[in-house]
């Protein structure tokens, strides 16, 4: 139960803040808490898709909203207990997770605690966007994989692919888990010295099984979507379509580009010059450390999860452009943040309060800044 208690404790701690330090009255929250994107997952759950526009917001979460404005009789409150909700089940699936990896109690609360409350993690306490469900639903799908399941985490990421546009980097992650831990594909040392050995690869056709059938599924969020966009706007490419001219703006994200004057000046001539450049250079220091985190992942947690830290990654440089949203895009890559748990829970005690206090207080601030529309809106 620490998990479930620790985003309790965070949650607790996000309402007392608007509470008392901005004066936000309770029954206000929900609005508080529905800014930036919020408005067109609202709008797709209170009315549908009126135009291809509105196909850049994706299905899945703003059904689960429509389904529970049915209780609330309110869209936004509707939103915020999805989210909460959502939030609170990922947390639960997260502490069985790290349990499943067999670490130490010490690794397993630092794990949860850093996963919960790094500062982008304020997305998963109340407010209207879907990075909870999303991330509910990636940890459930690799507790199965632990648990040696095949068809309930191949459905989980195609179902994942109704909510976030990167869950078609969980699904190829899930395939990937699922082979290597069948011993469908094995990777063997391929001799080498120091930290860049060689690896070699090999595929073993007789591992496979009748229920490998399964990872056919893995695609099949993805013609599921494609069939929804085909029925709703006449075009199975809508969505994509759609997601690309919602990225569409600023300058074009590349390493010329990037270490380029023109890149730089460009980027400090947009509005709030000061919030563009400390965003973009945030984001751009979460992908490098994501990258460089990646073989760790790899080492301690398996190669499924190293696939989902680094295709997540090249996932972002490749679809956006430019490093703003690049924190909101990686606010799901657990198993990046569990190995930096990991690495908090080797430290002396007191090192780890103060880890860990510094972290939860900067995401609530975070948090304000977002209730208040303050700060970086493509967040």
């Amino acid at each position: 139960m620490f998990a479930p208690l620790v985003y309790l404790y965070g949650l607790g701690a996000v309402v007392l803040s608007e509470i008392f330090i901005l004066g936000v009255p309770m029954h206000e929250l929900h609005h508080r808490w529905s800014q930036w994107d919020s408005i067109h997952y609202e709008a797709v759950a209170q009315s549908g898709y009126i135009d291809r526009v509105g196909a850049g917001w994706l299905p899945g979460y703003p059904m689960l909203v429509a389904f529970t404005r049915v209780m609330t009789h309110d869209t936004q409150m509707a939103g915020v207990a999805v989210t909460v909700a959502s939030g609170l089940v990922a947390a639960w699936l997260l502490g069985r997770l790290v349990a499943e990896k067999r670490f130490t109690p010490l690794e397993q609360r630092a794990a949860v605690a850093t996963v919960l409350t790094w500062p982008f993690a304020f997305f998963l306490y109340g407010a209207v966007y879907p990075m909870a469900t999303y991330l509910a639903i990636a940890l459930g799908a690799f507790l199965a994989v632990e648990r040696r399941r095949t068809a309930a985490p191949v459905l989980l990421a195609a179902a994942a692919c109704l909510v976030r546009p990167e869950a078609l980097v969980l699904a190829l992650s899930i395939v990937v888990a699922i082979c290597l831990r069948d011993g469908i594909v094995t990777v063997h040392d391929g001799g080498g010295s120091g930290r860049w050995r060689r690896q070699r690869i090999r595929f073993d056709r007789s591992a496979l099984q009748a229920r490998h059938g399964w990872l056919v599924v893995s695609v099949a969020g993805l013609a599921l979507l494609a069939a929804h966009a085909w029925a709703t706007f006449g075009s199975p490419f809508a969505y994509a379509q759609a997601q690309a001219e919602v990225s569409r703006g600023g300058p074009p994200l590349s390493l010329k580009n990037l270490l380029s004057l023109d890149y730089v000046s460009t980027m400090l001539g947009q509005e709030r010059e000061v919030s563009s450049a400390v965003v973009q250079t945030i984001g751009l220091l979460l992908l490098l450390a994501v990258i460089a985190l990646t073989p760790a992942v790899a080492r301690r947690l398996g190669g499924g999860y190293a696939v989902l830290s680094a295709a997540t990654a090249v996932f972002v440089y490749v679809s956006l452009p430019d490093f703003v949203s690049t924190p909101r895009y990686l606010a799901t890559v657990f198993p990046v943040l569990i190995i930096i748990g990991l690495w908090i829970a080797r430290r002396a005690r007191p090192l780890r309060v103060i880890l860990l206090a510094c972290s939860g207080s900067i995401m609530v601030v975070l948090h304000l800044l977002y209730s208040q529309s303050i700060g970086f809106p493509a967040w």
